[in-house]
């Protein structure tokens, strides 16, 4: 596969064949090298068949650790899913000694791995899933946040419809709770309660008219692995999430929602904290999203992706 995967990314600097031939979303990826990945990954599944159904939910932080991650950590082990087949894995970048000690707390009591990467510099949500999705051993990955808190059935219902539809990365609908409820929220974690998210789900608005929204995905790790992760060019915010959902597409996996099934709640706090004020901030984010736009590659990374 990775010799495979070489030849396809030195397809892209072939000068002399135009351009939407040759980048890796393009006639020449769809016709000739997704229906040969296709063909690998489909034989990749009938040889794991008989593992463990085991699934790794990846966080990825640094500091802003509040009630907030503590209902989402809450929520995953609220799942309707064997929990021993459930793992929890938290990557701190770089948060102060105060929060990070908030974070081994949060771990501690919700049985979850976390690794401490100590990093200084600018936040890279990338490159922190990646040092995640790198080390995860299970069939599944979930790729989280801090702020969202899932349905009970969130997990069974991704891994049934990615045992029934395998080419597939799992989205659903992320519904927005209102400003309101955060004083519920906090009230809940102060007496360590556990929430009902059907009950908060009428307190919720749906954050777009789409049933897929980036943010949350998942799939096989394996496919994870196979595209080297997401693209650690991607500093601070932006794009990250589009970006490796249409790598993903192209590929070879079809996005799948589940929205109609399952859902998960985004807690309510302040819209882009630090950068309407900050033109430097809004300068990076534009220049993610202008690469994004114009750089269609699969296989973003080097072989050191995910290390630190």
């Amino acid at each position: 596969m990775r010799i495979f995967n070489k030849f396809s990314e030195k397809l892209t600097e072939f000068r002399f064949i135009p351009w939407r031939m040759r980048h890796q979303g393009g006639p020449l990826n769809t016709l000739i090298q997704r229906p040969i990945r296709q063909r690998k990954l489909k034989s990749f599944i009938q040889d794991t068949a008989t593992q463990k159904d085991g699934i790794t939910v990846i966080y990825a932080i640094k500091n802003r650790v509040d009630y907030k991650f503590w209902h989402s950590l809450k929520s995953i082990r609220s799942q309707n899913y064997d929990q021993n087949l459930i793992n929890i894995l938290v990557i701190d970048y770089g948060s102060s000694e105060a929060d990070l000690e908030i974070t081994r707390h949060f771990c501690a009591e919700f049985n979850a791995e976390l690794i401490e990467t100590h990093k200084t510099g600018d936040w890279n949500k990338a490159h922190c899933l990646n040092i995640g999705i790198k080390r995860t051993t299970t069939k599944f990955l979930l790729s989280a946040d801090t702020d969202i808190i899932f349905s009970k059935n969130y997990v069974s219902v991704l891994i049934d419809t990615l045992k029934s539809n395998p080419l597939s990365v799992i989205f659903s609908k992320c519904l927005d709770l209102k400003k309101s409820t955060a004083e519920h929220l906090i009230s809940e974690f102060k007496e360590g309660q556990p929430l009902d998210p059907e009950a908060l789900k009428s307190e919720a608005e749906a954050r777009s008219s789409g049933d897929a929204n980036t943010g949350i995905n998942a799939s096989y790790t394996q496919f994870y692995q196979d595209i080297y992760g997401y693209d650690e060019f991607f500093k601070l915010w932006g794009s990250e999430d589009n970006d490796i959902k249409r790598r993903l597409e192209y590929f070879g996996l079809e996005s799948r929602s589940i929205a109609t099934k399952a859902y998960y709640l985004h807690q309510w706090h302040p819209k882009y904290a630090g950068v309407k004020d900050s033109p430097e901030l809004r300068e990076i984010i534009n220049k993610n999203h202008q690469y994004y736009q114009r750089d269609h590659r699969i296989f973003k990374n080097t072989d050191d992706w995910g290390e630190y």
